[in-house]
């Protein structure tokens, strides 16, 4: 098992959503770390494939590891 808690893929759901997003501080572009929304984010070690989850805000640590229907649950 290979569990990331740290990124995603630019393929992933919730960077599509943050991407589409129109807001910049929208609930889906929250769960990453931005330069300039949507084409400037921060990426795990500079690879721009793997943008980097937002482990600061509440939301995506509940999405992960946290809540009920979190990822590690």
């Amino acid at each position: 098992l290979d569990a990331v808690f740290n990124h995603c893929g630019v393929r992933h759901d919730w960077f599509e959503a943050a991407r589409s997003a129109g807001d910049p501080e929208s609930p889906a572009a929250a769960f990453f770390k931005w330069e300039q929304h949507p084409e400037r984010y921060h990426s795990w070690r500079g690879h721009g494939s793997m943008p980097e989850l937002n482990l600061a805000r509440p939301e995506v640590r509940a999405a992960l590891f946290e809540g009920a229907e979190s990822v590690l649950h």
